[in-house]
């Protein structure tokens, strides 16, 4: 996993997603952020407790699926 603490920046080289959603380890949503027509995407994850969360990214093109850990 990606370690982070504050601020999650995160770049897509050629999709462009139009919802990104958080989930915790339980499946449980915890964010979800519209980034419609936007290469880049920042989420706060500073009030998120320490552990593992997934990322689900709706693009033009499917799903995508991606983790990272939040280190407290």
């Amino acid at each position: 996993p990606n370690p982070a603490q504050d601020i999650l920046n995160i770049t897509f080289n050629e999709s462009h997603p139009s919802l990104i959603q958080v989930l915790d380890i339980n499946g449980r949503l915890i964010n979800q952020i519209d980034v419609r027509d936007s290469k880049n995407a920042s989420i706060r994850i500073s009030s998120y407790k320490s552990g593992i969360y997934f990322l689900k990214v709706q693009t033009k093109t499917g799903l995508v699926h991606k983790y990272f850990e939040v280190i407290k």
